[in-house]
């Protein structure tokens, strides 16, 4: 496990974050992994890799499903079981998934990928626990939407590099490379987008979220519709994906 990523994401949930926008953009988010959710409901195994404070965890209704949350983040934990009771949660690194293969019926991971050491370790750990024809869902940003502008001109100016909440590592994906990772694993079978509003600033300049808030609210079912029309321009890219066979020479 690696430490320095685990002290810093300790760190990072400690904090509360209760900006309305954040929350605004965070329940498009999950709203968009609740749709790509199977609806076949019954006896599934579910694991979230890097659950965090377990937001999403709230798109499983179904008593019968056996839940798992990962997070190499304790506070984390603490804080994910505190509103999921009935799920269990695992301190864990999302590079060395702790169990055996074939484990998972559907595993979610979002806004994980583009946070760790070696993305492909991770999706061939993912690869390895899920089970056969088993389903895959994950979010990463995207490099080619507004914010992915907003940050390289960021950098350009500043001839350095910015990340989110100064992650030590925030590496977003362009819909062509998430895609040529994911195909060598899975069958991608549905894409979307997420967010299309521009950023209102970083940190603490920021255009007040009062004045932006109720613009956003209202364009809303514009941008729930172009999560479908157009998902490669989205701030962020969502993918259902289904395990297949490797063919092994």
């Amino acid at each position: 496990m690696d430490k320095n990523l685990k002290l810093y994401y300790e760190e990072f949930h400690l904090k509360t974050r209760e900006m309305p926008i954040e929350i605004m953009k965070q329940q498009s988010r999950i709203k968009v992994l609740k749709e790509l959710l199977p609806t076949k409901k019954g006896d599934n195994n579910i694991l979230f890799v890097g659950c965090g404070t377990g937001d999403e965890l709230l798109i499983i209704k179904e008593n019968k499903e056996l839940v798992i949350g990962l997070d190499i983040s304790y506070t984390a934990l603490r804080k994910a079981k505190m509103k999921n009771q009935n799920f269990i949660f695992i301190q864990g690194d999302a590079h060395y998934i702790p169990f055996r293969k074939n484990s998972f019926n559907i595993i979610i991971c979002s806004e994980v990928l583009e946070h760790l050491s070696n993305t492909e370790k991770c999706i061939s750990e993912i690869y390895r626990v899920l089970r056969e024809q088993g389903i895959f869902i994950l979010t990463v940003p995207n490099w080619i939407s507004l914010f992915g502008l907003f940050r390289k001109v960021g950098e350009i100016i500043i001839q350095s590099k910015l990340t989110s909440d100064n992650q030590p590592i925030d590496n977003w994906f362009t819909p062509s490379k998430l895609r040529n990772l994911i195909k060598k694993y899975f069958t991608i079978i549905e894409d979307r987008g997420i967010w299309y509003y521009p950023p209102t600033g970083k940190g603490g300049r920021r255009i007040p979220d009062k004045f932006i808030y109720p613009v956003f609210k209202f364009l809303m079912p514009l941008n729930n519709s172009l999560s479908k029309i157009i998902p490669n321009f989205g701030h962020c890219l969502a993918l259902k994906c289904q395990k297949r066979t490797i063919k092994r020479i």
